[in-house]
């Protein structure tokens, strides 16, 4: 009943910056979870959005991590990538992405990553700091990833995506 009560005291108090995005806040810890936790996000996932196609795979779990990427490609083109693990992080679960353009040079520095860690869980849904993943049906999954624009605002962007493949 606690983590209920938390978890919508958290989406009540975000709602003015995200209507599915939580964050963590400052003096509250990563949530407890388990890789094997978020096998449902498994498969090959894909949607339209930004005039082109977004596509998602997610490895099943395998050596307490998941593995995955993401392709986003636009008028016949590729236009970017994202390698992404989801791994053990103690007794929470912390998800870690790279991003690379069409020609594999990374965003990131090469030792830096943009980490995820998890702010709460539930059957079918998965709330990272930053990034949820909602699992609606076994063939449509929803990602809100709150994009910083680096002026100050933000924005929630969505990817509704349906399964490809398992």
């Amino acid at each position: 009943m606690k983590q209920i009560l938390f978890a919508a005291t958290l989406l009540i108090a975000h709602c003015g910056f995200s209507q599915h995005v939580l964050e963590l806040l400052e003096e509250q810890h990563p949530a407890a979870g388990k890789v094997e936790d978020f096998s449902w996000m498994a498969g090959s996932w894909s949607c339209a959005i930004w005039d082109g196609v977004a596509e998602e795979y997610w490895m099943v779990p395998q050596s307490n991590s998941m593995a995955g990427m993401f392709r986003f490609s636009a008028d016949d083109s590729l236009r970017f990538l994202e390698i992404f693990t989801l791994e053990q992080s103690g007794r929470s679960v912390t998800l870690k992405l790279k991003h690379f353009d069409a020609g594999l040079q990374g965003w990131e520095e090469q030792d830096d990553c943009v980490s995820f860690v998890l702010v709460y869980q539930e059957p079918n849904r998965a709330y990272f700091d930053g990034m949820t993943y909602i699992l609606r049906d076994p063939d449509h999954l929803d990602v809100f990833v709150l994009m910083d624009h680096g002026d100050g605002t933000q924005e929630e962007l969505h990817f509704p995506y349906f399964r490809i493949s398992r």
